[in-house]
Order: C-alpha cells, then structure tokens, then sequence
C-alpha cells in the first residue's frame, strides 16, 4: 500500500475483489469487505469506466488541468460515491497544484474508494502506455455509456407513457440523444 501511495484498507478491499472475481472460495484473513457499489459483478460498464477515469487522475493529477478533459458530473455518474468524487475534484480544480497527491484533496470518506480506483488502473501505467490518449479513450467511452444510459432509461419511460403526448415528448427526447452520440 505504501508503494501505490494507496490506504491498506483499499489494497484488502481490493484483493478481496480479485479474488472473488476470479472465483477463489477462501476469504483472506483480515480484508475488510469490499464495496459491494464496487463489485465487478454488479458494476456497470459505466461504473468500470468512472473508476478507471478517477484511477487516471489520481495516478496523473495534470490531466485534471488540461482542458480538454472535463471529468464526468455527479448526475451522470452510474456509481454514485464516484460522482460524489468527481463533483469535489471538480470543485477544486483550480486550487489543486500540479503534481500534487489529490488523495489529500478527496474528502476522508472517499478515501478508500479512491485507492480501489486507483489499484483498478495499475496495469495502464507502464511506460509503454500513452496516458493522455487513454484517458482521453476512457473519456469518450464514458460519454457514449452516458448517452446510452440515458436512451435506455428515456425507452423505459416511452413504454410507460400514458398519452400519445408523453409519448411524443419522450421520442422527441430519444432523437435529440441519438443525435448527441453521433
């Protein structure tokens, strides 16, 4: 934990994921349990990819100063405690130096949640990885999972609709989305 910069809490919850994941019965002898909103099973695509997007700008914190990076918001977040992350990452943007450790800036709740984002993208920081050019990758995944998101929950609305005004509403809502993927 030491050497990832990361809570030990974090690394055992962590672990404790690998493991179940990869279908290991033993549980290990004193990891906490793991985040259950952070569970590979029950994690949405989007959900893997905020984590990866925050694993990103703890690991690199210039990539928070570039503007063309803009981080996910709150609202659109699939997780949650991760939009809760973004949102006070984004408020403190502009205060944060350079290549400062942003754990210090993340609220002390957050903390482990954090350095699971930040074990999550380990394998993505060798020095044959082009960091901006993933990050900018995972940044433009999340916006078409957004925007699918947002088309799947807009035809669950459309099957609910009541009137063929509300159904109308909801379609005119489905195309200006799809136009906003493209």
């Amino acid at each position: 934990s030491r050497a990832l910069g990361a809570q030990e809490d974090a690394v055992w919850k962590e672990l404790a994921l690998v493991m179940r994941s990869a279908g290991a019965q033993k549980e290990v002898k004193g990891a906490p349990a793991a985040d259950p909103s952070l569970a590979p099973s029950v994690a949405s695509r989007q959900g893997r990819i905020e984590r990866e997007i925050l694993g990103f700008v703890l690991a690199k914190p210039e990539l928070l100063l570039l503007p063309q990076f803009v981080l996910p918001t709150r609202e659109a977040c699939a997780n949650p405690v991760l939009g809760e992350v973004f949102q006070e990452l984004t408020e403190l943007e502009g205060s944060m130096k350079k290549n400062a450790n942003v754990l210090q800036y993340i609220n002390a709740t957050h903390q482990a949640v954090a350095g699971e984002c930040l074990l999550a993208i380990e394998p993505f920081l060798d020095a044959k990885t082009d960091i901006h050019e993933e990050f900018g990758k995972l940044l433009s995944e999340w916006n078409r999972e957004a925007i699918r998101t947002k088309i799947q929950h807009k035809e669950e609305e459309l099957q609910r609709a009541r009137t063929d005004a509300d159904a109308e509403r909801i379609l005119s809502d489905i195309k200006s989305l799809l136009e906003q993927s493209q």
